[in-house]
């Protein structure tokens, strides 16, 4: 199986950046083009897909998030039981920024993961291994060390009952930063979904992060430690075949070790979806 595929986003929500404060001016527009070849074997699956992504923000104050980055993946899948699926998966990503701020880097991460599904209704799968990322001197203001460490993940999705289903992820991740080389974070996201009546669902959800920025720097970089905490209720329901309508609420808090770098956000949104199938 071959997919080709080309996917483009753009956001402005500095609320939605853990690692951002005092700006409302935060966003990037991504353009992710690649593709992903897929072979099954008798019990096996092995992938191998690659992707590249451009990174531009409209906004001069985050000139340091242009970037382009070539992406590849490689995942081999065992079925082991009829159940449970486990295997091997490894990553390498290279990251070219235009502007001198950040330093361009390689990072490679490797490691298991295992997946059970005993029905329809129930899926869990946990995954972690080793991150190493190796970053090149090509900014004028950090200096900067290579990152040695490690990812780790556990996801659950669970469809209880006709009317309730909920899901969450907790693990610990190594992101490149916005005013740093390389951000660690912990996480933990928990959500339920509430069909409270047939063609209306109420969502509720909760995100807590807990960062370290500036983690592969030696100087010239933001050096911080975050929480970041979101709660979001939300109603959606159809309006039109293909089209569905939505009223948000939520409230973010983040608090830090640095001044005037925490603050509290409420915020209410109307949001309508369109479903081209």
């Amino acid at each position: 199986m071959i997919n080709l595929h080309d996917r483009m986003s753009y956001s402005r929500d500095s609320s939605q950046e853990a690692a951002v404060a005092n700006t409302s001016n935060f966003g990037n527009f991504y353009n992710t083009v690649g593709v992903l070849t897929s072979w099954n074997l008798k019990r096996s699956t092995l992938s191998l897909g690659y992707d590249h992504q451009n990174t531009v923000s409209p906004e001069s104050e985050f000139d340091s998030q242009n970037s382009a980055a070539e992406m590849i993946l490689g995942r081999a899948t065992f079925l082991v039981h009829p159940q449970v699926q486990a295997g091997l998966e490894a990553t390498v990503a290279l990251t070219d920024y235009t502007q001198p701020i950040l330093n361009d880097n390689t990072a490679y991460s490797a490691g298991p993961f295992v997946v059970w599904q005993p029905g329809t209704a129930l899926r869990m799968s946990l995954r972690g291994g080793y991150v190493y990322y190796h970053f090149d001197q090509t900014s004028t203001s950090i200096q900067t060390a290579d990152l040695s460490t490690y990812y780790i993940d556990f996801t659950v999705t669970h469809d209880a009952t006709e009317v309730i289903s909920y899901g969450f992820s907790a693990g610990r991740n190594v992101n490149l930063g916005v005013q740093s080389d390389a951000i660690e974070e912990w996480y933990l996201r928990p959500n339920v979904t509430w069909r409270i009546f047939k063609n209306i669902s109420l969502n509720t959800g909760l995100t807590y992060e807990h960062g370290d920025q500036g983690v592969g720097d030696i100087s010239g970089g933001l050096v911080e430690i975050y929480d970041w905490f979101g709660g979001t209720v939300g109603l959606n329901w159809p309006i039109m075949k293909r089209m569905t309508m939505g009223l948000n609420y939520r409230l973010t808090l983040r608090s830090s070790d640095l001044p005037d770098r925490g603050y509290t956000q409420n915020m209410i949104g109307l949001m309508l979806t369109y479903h081209p199938q």
